[in-house]
C-alpha cells in the first residue's frame, strides 16, 4: 500500500466524525498513476440500511460509525492500468441490505481494493475477505467477520461479535458487552489480544493448545478436582474456564497456533 493510501486510512480513523459531519462532495471517481500502478477512487452513498454485507478479494477494510442516516463508501482500486477492466465491484441496496461484492475476473491479478466506510453505529455488518485487515471502530451492532489472511482489529464493540482470522491476529478493545451477548474470537494461525475492564461481566473460555494464556485481569476459575502433574500444570496455561465479574455474557477466545492475552483497558496499546 502506498504512503498516501495509508494516510487516507489513518486520517479516516482519527477523524471520529461527529453529529454534524457531512460526507465530502467529492467527484464520483478519481484516477492517479504512480510507478506503473493506477489508482481509481470511487465514492458511493446509500440511504440508511439495517445491514451491510461486504465480500472482498484483497485489501484493507476500515469501518467507522457516524451520526448521519446513510452509508458512505470510498473504494480505492490499485492495479496496473490495463487490469482495471478485470476488477468488478458491485454495490447495491436490496431489502434494506447494502451488498458489496468484489470479483477479480483474472484470479492471478495482483491488485488491492481498499474500502473506507462510514455508517450508522446500529448497522449489522457481515464481512468476508481473502486477504486484508478488517478494522471496525465504534459500531454497536452484530459483527460477523472473516479474513483468510489478515488481522481483525475492533474498538468498542458491545453487541455480538463472531470474528475468524485463518492466518492473522485478532485485537479487540472494549469496556463492556451487552447482557446475554457473545464475543467469539478465533484465530487459526495468530495471536488474540483483548483489552477490557474488570467489570466486563462475562464468562470466559480461552484455549491456546500450541501457545499460552496470560491475563492481567483477575479471572475467577471454575472449580475443578484434579491430580497435579506436569501435563495438568501445562494445561493451566493453555485452557481457561472462568469469569471476569458476573457471567452475564460469554467471551470465547481460541488461538489454535498462537497465544492469548487479556489486558486492562487503560493499559491498551494503540492497536492501529
Amino acid at each position: 500500500m502506498k504512503y498516501y493510501q495509508s494516510m487516507i486510512i489513518v486520517t479516516f480513523l482519527l477523524s471520529s466524525f461527529q453529529a454534524d459531519a457531512v460526507w465530502p462532495k467529492w467527484v464520483e471517481s478519481i484516477t492517479s498513476k504512480i510507478n506503473n500502478v493506477t489508482d481509481v477512487i470511487h465514492h458511493k452513498e446509500f440511504a440508511q440500511a439495517d445491514q451491510l454485507e461486504l465480500h472482498n478479494q484483497t485489501g484493507t477494510i476500515v469501518i467507522n460509525s457516524w451520526k448521519q442516516n446513510s452509508i458512505a463508501i470510498e473504494v480505492i482500486v490499485s492495479c496496473p492500468e490495463s487490469s482495471h477492466k478485470d476488477i468488478k465491484i458491485d454495490m447495491e441496496s436490496i431489502d434494506n441490505i447494502v451488498k458489496i461484492h468484489t470479483n477479480f475476473i483474472d484470479e492471478k491479478l495482483k491488485a488491492s481494493v481498499v474500502f473506507n466506510i462510514l455508517l450508522p453505529k446500529e448497522t449489522d455488518i457481515t464481512i468476508t475477505t481473502k486477504q486484508g485487515d478488517i478494522v471496525i471502530k465504534d459500531v454497536n451492532s452484530q459483527l460477523y467477520l472473516e479474513t483468510k489472511q489478515g488481522d481483525i482489529k475492533l474498538v468498542n464493540p458491545h453487541n455480538t461479535v463472531i470474528a475468524t482470522a485463518v492466518c492473522g491476529n485478532i485485537l479487540m478493545r472494549t469496556d463492556s458487552i451487552e447482557t446475554s451477548k457473545t464475543f467469539s474470537l478465533i484465530s487459526n494461525k495468530g495471536n488474540i489480544e483483548i483489552y477490557t475492564t474488570p467489570i466486563i461481566d462475562s464468562y470466559i473460555y480461552a484455549y491456546a493448545p500450541q501457545g499460552k494464556i496470560l491475563s492481567d485481569l483477575p479471572i475467577t476459575l471454575d472449580s475443578k478436582t484434579t491430580v497435579l502433574n506436569p501435563e495438568v500444570w501445562k494445561s493451566f496455561r493453555q485452557i481457561v474456564h472462568g469469569s471476569i465479574g458476573k457471567p452475564d455474557s460469554k467471551i470465547t477466545l481460541i488461538a489454535d497456533n498462537g497465544s492469548i492475552a487479556i489486558m486492562p483497558y487503560i493499559k491498551q496499546n494503540d492497536i492501529f
